[in-house]
């Protein structure tokens, strides 16, 4: 049955795809936005691994309370070394990548999209 209808289909011949027109429809501004959105969260993403780096694995410079080594420093804070350091931009790496998984299970077990997705981007928010 299904090969029948596959081959009722009627598909343009070879003269039909010289001929024909191509009209291309307009990009739904939408689509726009989500690069726009995926875009800055992507820079928010790989800008934050690179100050993780620092303030784990510098101390805190002298004379310094909030981390920031000014104009010549090292910036810092915890000094734990890059064995540290590297573990947990790894966790954050990982952790970035698995919370999605959850949440699509979350969404699809108990919540739903809408509510998952604005629970999750409140959740965001408080960490940025």
């Amino acid at each position: 049955m299904l090969t029948t209808i596959l081959y009722e289909r009627k598909f343009p011949t070879q003269e039909e795809l010289i001929a024909l027109r191509r009209v291309s429809d307009a990009i739904p501004w939408t689509a726009y936005m989500i690069a726009v959105v995926e875009l800055a969260e992507r820079f928010s993403y790989y800008g934050a691994s690179a100050v993780f780096v620092n303030f784990i694995q510098q101390p805190l410079p002298p004379n310094s309370t909030t981390g920031a080594g000014g104009l010549n420093g090292q910036s810092g804070a915890l000094g734990r070394g890059q064995q540290m350091s590297t573990g947990l931009t790894t966790f954050y790496q990982f952790w970035s990548s698995g919370t999605p998984i959850a949440g699509a299970y979350v969404a699809d077990t108990y919540w739903g999209r809408y509510k998952t997705v604005c629970v999750c981007v409140a959740i965001a928010m408080l960490g940025h």
